[in-house]
């Protein structure tokens, strides 16, 4: 685990799955799973790989029990369609927004 990650876990009580060129940051709170960050170093960034970090944390909710998957995008981010995107492709829907981020959710199953 990385200092930043530490820090974060830490801090803000999120868990990171990273490696050298990607991180997403997500929280296990009860029934519901948080993916809050997911940045992919722009040399190799594609919605592909954000897919497969979504997925990866979408099954580590699984297998803790969680019913609910939550992300959000800011809606000033200049690749917030990309992001919305990618959400809609993963199964999410719309459920809010609120403060400035779209949060998108999917049931667990």
């Amino acid at each position: 685990m990385s200092l930043y990650a530490e820090f974060i876990q830490e801090r803000e009580g999120f868990s990171i799955l990273e490696d050298d060129d990607s991180f997403v940051t997500y929280r296990l709170q009860g029934d519901e799973c948080y993916a809050r960050d997911i940045y992919i170093s722009p040399r190799i960034r594609g919605d592909k790989l954000s897919f497969l970090l979504g997925r990866q944390v979408y099954e580590k909710a699984k297998d803790a029990g969680c019913k609910h998957f939550i992300s959000s995008v800011w809606v000033d981010d200049p690749g917030k369609y990309r992001s919305v995107a990618m959400l809609t492709r993963f199964g999410m829907k719309m459920l809010k927004e609120e403060n400035g981020l779209l949060y998108f959710i999917k049931e667990i199953e």
